[in-house]
């Protein structure tokens, strides 16, 4: 039996059986409709199937639909209250997709970033098979693509896919426009890239960005000063993107009132101890590793670029100093700060993986490093169909009501079929039945994932039908008081303003002062208790509608009388 079946893929030699021939004709025939096609399945197939339950996606998604529906472009809102925690960028994008529909829906909302992770995947490929071949480019692409962090926020209608699409545009930018002596108008779209990165989540694309810049001067030869410059215009032009913004802001709510919006939305929570996420400086190497699991058994190649880099040239030398300052330098600089967490390093990404699957294909031909890969070779060969079996009991779903997790099942069917059809075109050498294979085994991993987990965490959390429920007790545009977290998520799902009281105290006053006569009231058991012993008074003017359970909150619907 032929023990090549999975490691042939790291090969850099074609020809070394079905899976190598394989990829390196998907590689090299129509790569980017290839991409787009594994892309789209993984990223714009089942969108809505997670439900709505965070609260960063929940800030995203609101305020993208009342930015639509207030017609308010500058100032992102929350509840109807100013939201600047966040630049407005993913915001108009959202709200512009959805403009066709007239609605911001969950679907509109993270096919945003849905396309951004595709974005990334194209622009990974078109650097890397220019730098490193058409082989290691079409590693690094699905390397990032199968990353486990990728897979759990690339749709979700959070930022980070999209700020990583739009920082790794201004840093390839600007890679092509130093390759090209009369690249100003590519300095441009680097600018422009970086400046809409920058109305996206602030200062830190330019952190990323100054990273990579310094590490493409550090790597350059007698180019520096026409790097240098440029950097320097693309920093000057994203600036400018972003001036506009901020003086809209200034006129609208002038210097003291903007201070104070932006110090209780940001600088507030981000010195706040309650806020920060404290980790050791070392915490970003095992969040990488945890993070690309199980790409991250590829990093060990890392340990012999020093070697891979005698032979490059001088465009791939530039390039490989851009790499390493936008990954490394930039995982080295976030651990100084004390707040950390792994998804700010998901614009890092592009990096990691382009690094890991170049070193991987030109520094494990020989050495340890040989062994290490011909390990690796016989592990996945014996190991996945034991993985297989063992999904069933690790994945939750399985072995549940088959009308509920029905996809899962077919999923796993799939699945079986696609990794046994694969074994065959391996061990027969079919080149076009391997191709074949790899399509199925992409629709039977996106089938299973969301028909296990994602349908796990819908049953868990059915904010959606609460939503539907509450809207029914309610007239066009009427309010509700809301009590306790704010839930930006539940609201989306209610799609009606709340009046909300962080108390159970500022509750209980508006009750007493009649504020909330005639009105619906969302209510956790616990404000409900105190009202019981504090005041069953006020309780007895409530009657009790619905009682909801999810997997993290419990939540009670009264009418105030």
């Amino acid at each position: 039996m032929n023990m090549r079946f999975f490691s042939s893929h790291i090969q850099s030699e074609p020809g070394e059986g079905a899976f190598s021939q394989a990829i390196g004709r998907l590689s090299e025939a129509r790569p980017f409709l290839t991409l787009c096609l594994i892309g789209g399945v993984l990223y714009l197939t089942w969108l809505t199937a997670e439900p709505l339950r965070t609260h960063i996606e929940g800030y995203r998604v609101e305020a993208a639909w009342e930015m639509l529906h207030s017609g308010d472009m500058a100032v992102p809102t929350l509840n109807g209250r100013p939201y600047l925690a966040k630049p407005p960028f993913q915001y108009w994008l959202i709200a512009l997709v959805s403009l066709p529909f007239g609605e911001v829906t969950l679907l509109t909302a993270r096919m945003v970033s849905g396309a951004s992770v595709i974005t990334v995947m194209c622009m990974l490929f078109a650097w890397g098979r220019r730098i490193a071949g058409s082989r290691a480019a079409f590693y690094a692409a699905m390397v990032y693509a199968l990353a486990p962090l990728i897979i759990e926020k690339g749709p979700r209608a959070e930022l980070e896919s999209l700020l990583a699409a739009l920082t790794t545009a201004s840093i390839l930018l600007l890679w092509r426009a130093c390759e090209n002596e009369r690249g100003w108008v590519i300095t441009l779209s680097s600018g422009i890239a970086l400046g809409a990165a920058n109305l996206t989540k602030g200062p830190v694309p330019w952190l990323i960005f100054i990273c990579a810049w310094l590490g493409l001067i550090a790597a350059s030869r007698g180019t520096r000063k026409r790097i240098a410059v440029r950097g320097l215009a693309a920093l000057g032009v994203s600036l400018l993107c972003v001036t506009p913004w901020v003086i809209a802001l200034l006129a609208r709510f002038g210097p003291g009132d903007l201070y104070r919006i932006v110090y209780d939305e940001v600088l507030e929570r981000t010195v706040s101890e309650r806020e920060i996420i404290h980790e050791p400086f070392w915490y970003y190497a095992h969040s990488l590793l945890k993070g690309f699991a199980p790409w991250s058994l590829l990093m060990p190649a890392l340990s012999a670029w020093r070697g891979v880099t005698k032979a490059l040239n001088d465009e791939q030398r530039r390039a490989a100093g851009m790499m390493i300052g936008w990954s490394l330098g930039a995982a080295l600089l976030f651990s100084l700060f004390s707040g950390k967490e792994t998804r700010y390093l998901i614009s890092t990404y592009p990096a990691w993986a382009m690094w890991m699957a170049w070193a991987w294909t030109e520094a494990t031909q020989r050495g340890w490093l040989a062994a290490y890969r011909r390990f690796l070779t016989i592990a996945v060969y014996w190991g996945a169909p034991v993985l297989l079996l063992a999904a069933c009991f690790i994945l939750p779903g399985f072995f549940q009501p088959f009308e509920t997790y029905w996809l899962g099942y077919a999923g796993f069917v799939l699945l079986i079929n696609a990794v046994g059809l694969m074994y065959a075109a391996q061990r027969f050498n079919l080149k076009t039945t391997m191709i074949a294979a790899l399509a199925l085994l992409v629709i039977a991993f996106r089938m299973s994932f969301v028909g296990t987990y994602l349908t796990e965490r819908s049953v868990s959390y059915p904010f959606a039908s609460i939503g539907e429920q509450i809207q029914q007790q309610l007239e066009a545009d009427e309010p509700m008081a809301l009590v306790g977290i704010y839930r930006a998520y539940l609201q989306f799902a209610v799609k009606h303003p709340f009046l909300y009281y962080e108390t159970g105290d500022e509750f209980q006053r508006a009750l007493q002062d009649g504020e909330l006569d005639g009105r619906l009231a969302l209510l956790q058991p616990k404000h409900v208790e105190s009202l019981h012993v504090n005041a069953p008074e006020l309780l007895a003017r409530m009657s009790f509608i619905q009682q909801w359970k999810t997997a993290r909150d419990e939540f009670e619907l009264y009418r105030i009388n």
